[in-house]
C-alpha cells in the first residue's frame, strides 16, 4: 500500500510539473482566480507582463491589484461579471480590453480572454492576456491620419464630409457652414517659403478653434481653405462669428524670425432640408467668391441668385474654351500715333469675342473670368500667335516703303507667372515666315500685374526683351508705388493712364503729375505714350507738355486688321 500511495503521489507531482511547464510556456499571461477574484496562479508571462513575481500576488484580489488609480475596482469587477453572464454559452469565453497598472506604476492596455468554470462546486476564472498598447496606439495614429490633417490637426476633407453628412441627416440639427479662404496665400508662400507658410496655416487653424466652442467643427478643406461647421440656424449669430474670425485672422502672426500679416474671405451658407454635404459646401464657396470679388477681407452670405450666376459663369467658361478653338475670337488694333503728324507708329492688339448667340463680347466681360479659371493662358497664347502673324504680314506689305509697324500685346499677371511663357513666345517667333529677328512686337504690362511677384516678373520681362520684345509699362501711376522698382525693370515705354489725360486740359494738378512723369521717363531714357486721348483740347495740352505719341478715340477706335491696312496705306500716301 505505501508503495502504491508513493507512486500515486509521484504521478500527481509529475502531472503538476507538466501543468506548470505548459502554463509557463504560454506566450500570453495566464492568471487563474477563485470565486472572489483572488489570484490562484500566475505564469511567467504574467510576471513579465505585469512585473510582479508569482509569490507576490498569490491570494491578492486581482481587480484591487491591477485597476489603475482613479478608477473603481468594484465597478470594473461588476462590468466583467456582467459580460461573462452575457457570454456564458460562448466557447471562447469573453474577450475584452482593459487598462491595467503594472508593478512600476506604468499603465498598459491588455486584451484578455476569460472563462468561468465550475468544478466540484467551486467557481474559478481563467484568463489569458496580452499587451495591445502599441497596437492600439498605431490604430489611433492611423485613425488620426485618416480623419485629421497632419499639419494643422483640424479635421481633413474626408472626415468633414462624413461629419457634415451625418449632421444633415439629423433633421433636428440646425447647421451653418463658414468657408474661410486665406487671401493671397500664394504670395505668403512665395515670399516667406513653405516652412513659414506651414506655420501660418497652423496658427490660422488654432485661431479658428479659439473663435468657436467645443460643439463646433474646424476642418481644413484644401491648401488655404478651412471650414467652420456650427450648430446655428439664424444668420445674425453666424455673421457675428464671421466678423470675429476676420478680426482674429487680421492680427499679425508673430513667428520666430518675422511677423506675417494675413486676411481671409468667408462664405456663409445655412443648411436647408434639401442640402447635401456637397451642395452646402458649394453654396458656401459661391458666397466666398462673392466676398473675394467685393474686395477680400470680408464675408458674404449665400443666396439662391448666386447659383444662377455660377451657372452662367460655368456656361461662359465652357463657351470661351470652345471659342479658342473654333474661330470665334478676333483681334482688333488701336493705333498709337505721332501727335504732331497723325502717322500710325504702332498698334495695340485688343481681343474681341464673336459669340454665336450673344454677338460681339468686349474683353471686360470675359477676361476676368479667363484670369480666374486659368483660361487666360491658352487665350493669351492665341493672342500672341495671331498678333505676331499679323505683324509679320504687315511687315511684308509695307516692305521698305516705310517704318515697320509694331504690334503690342497685353500680358496679365497670370501669364507673366506662367513658367513656359518665354519658351512659348520663342516657339511662336520661330514659326513665323521669314526672319523673325525683324519682327516688331511688344508687350504691355500693368504695375499691378508686375507686383504679384516682382522678382519673377522682372526675370520674365528681361527674357522677353532678349527675344526682341519692346516692353511698355501700362496704366502708369494707378498701381503700386512706381518709383521704387521702375529703374530695375527693362521697360522701353511708359504709358500715362487715361486717369491723368482725362483732365489735362482743365486740371493743373493733372498737368503737374504728367510733367513729373515726363521728367521721370526722360531721366530713365523711356519713351512716353498718353492713353485715352479723346478731344483736341487734350491733344493740344499734351503736346504743350511735350508728349509726342498718343492713343485714344480722337485718333481711332480699335479697328479690324483690314481697316488698319487701309489706314496704313493712307498714311504712306500722305508721306509721299
Amino acid at each position: 500500500m505505501p508503495y502504491r500511495i508513493r507512486a500515486l503521489s509521484e504521478a500527481l507531482e509529475q502531472s503538476r510539473l507538466r501543468e506548470r511547464r505548459i502554463i509557463d510556456s504560454a506566450s500570453d499571461a495566464f492568471v487563474s482566480l477563485d470565486a472572489n477574484w483572488c489570484i490562484l496562479d500566475w505564469n511567467r508571462a504574467a510576471e513579465r507582463l505585469f512585473g510582479w513575481q508569482r509569490e507576490e500576488v498569490l491570494g491578492k484580489q486581482g481587480f484591487l491589484l491591477l485597476t489603475p488609480e482613479g478608477e473603481s475596482p468594484a465597478l470594473r469587477q461588476a462590468e466583467v461579471e456582467q459580460l461573462l453572464v452575457e457570454r456564458a454559452r460562448e466557447a471562447e469565453g469573453a474577450i475584452f480590453e482593459l487598462e491595467v497598472t503594472c508593478s512600476d506604476g506604468s499603465r498598459m492596455i491588455v486584451e484578455s480572454s476569460i472563462w468561468q468554470l465550475h468544478m466540484d462546486g467551486r467557481r474559478e476564472y481563467y484568463t489569458f492576456s496580452r499587451d495591445v498598447t502599441e497596437r492600439r496606439r498605431m490604430e489611433r495614429e492611423l485613425s488620426c491620419r485618416a480623419h485629421y490633417d497632419t499639419l494643422t490637426c483640424a479635421l481633413n476633407r474626408t472626415a468633414l464630409f462624413d461629419h457634415l453628412t451625418r449632421t444633415l441627416a439629423d433633421s433636428s440639427s440646425a447647421t451653418a457652414v463658414l468657408l474661410v479662404d486665406l487671401d493671397h496665400f500664394k504670395r505668403i508662400n512665395a515670399t516667406y517659403g513653405h516652412v513659414t507658410a506651414d506655420r501660418v496655416l497652423i496658427e490660422v487653424s488654432r485661431r479658428l478653434r479659439e473663435c468657436v466652442d467645443d460643439t463646433a467643427i474646424v476642418a481644413r478643406l484644401s491648401s488655404d481653405e478651412f471650414v467652420v461647421l456650427v450648430r446655428l440656424c439664424w444668420q445674425e449669430p453666424v455673421t457675428a462669428l464671421a466678423r470675429r474670425i476676420l478680426a482674429r485672422l487680421e492680427q499679425p502672426i508673430e513667428l520666430p524670425d518675422d511677423s506675417v500679416h494675413s486676411s481671409a474671405s468667408i462664405g456663409i451658407a445655412l443648411a436647408t432640408a434639401q442640402d447635401s454635404a456637397d451642395s452646402l459646401l458649394q453654396a458656401a464657396e459661391m458666397a466666398m467668391f462673392r466676398a473675394k470679388r467685393a474686395g477680400r477681407g470680408q464675408y458674404a452670405c449665400f443666396d439662391p441668385s448666386l447659383r444662377e450666376q455660377v451657372a452662367e459663369r460655368i456656361g461662359m467658361e465652357s463657351a470661351l474654351r470652345h471659342a479658342i478653338h473654333h474661330d470665334e475670337l478676333q483681334l482688333y488694333y488701336q493705333p498709337i500715333v505721332s501727335a504732331a503728324t497723325g502717322r500710325i507708329e504702332s498698334v495695340e492688339a485688343l481681343l474681341r469675342w464673336h459669340h454665336p448667340e450673344r454677338g460681339l463680347i468686349m474683353p471686360d466681360a470675359f477676361i476676368p473670368l479667363a484670369e480666374e479659371t486659368g483660361l487666360i493662358v491658352p487665350l493669351g497664347r492665341w493672342v500672341i500667335e495671331h498678333a505676331c502673324r499679323q505683324a509679320a504680314l504687315w511687315q511684308r506689305i509695307t516692305g521698305s516703303a516705310g517704318p515697320a509697324l509694331q504690334v503690342s500685346i497685353n500680358l496679365s499677371a497670370r501669364q507673366i507667372a506662367q513658367p513656359r511663357l518665354v519658351d512659348e513666345v520663342r516657339a511662336i517667333l520661330q514659326s513665323m515666315p521669314g526672319d523673325d529677328t525683324r519682327l516688331h512686337f511688344g508687350f504691355e504690362v500693368t504695375e499691378t500685374a508686375m507686383m504679384h511677384d516682382p522678382q519673377v516678373s522682372a526675370e520674365t520681362l528681361s527674357q522677353l526683351r532678349r527675344l526682341g520684345a519692346h516692353l511698355s509699362l501700362d496704366d502708369f501711376g494707378t498701381g503700386y508705388s512706381s518709383m521704387a522698382y521702375l529703374k530695375h525693370l527693362p521697360f522701353d515705354t511708359l504709358k500715362i493712364d487715361r486717369t491723368f489725360t482725362r483732365g489735362v486740359a482743365e486740371d493743373g494738378c493733372d498737368r503737374s503729375i504728367i510733367r513729373s512723369m515726363l521728367a521721370l521717363a526722360d531721366g530713365l531714357g523711356l519713351d512716353v505714350i498718353a492713353e485715352g486721348v479723346e478731344t483736341r483740347a487734350q491733344q493740344q495740352a499734351l503736346l504743350a507738355l511735350g508728349v509726342q505719341r498718343m492713343q485714344g478715340f480722337l485718333f481711332a477706335r480699335p479697328q479690324s486688321a483690314a481697316v488698319i491696312e487701309r489706314m496704313l496705306d493712307d498714311s504712306l500716301k500722305a508721306l509721299d
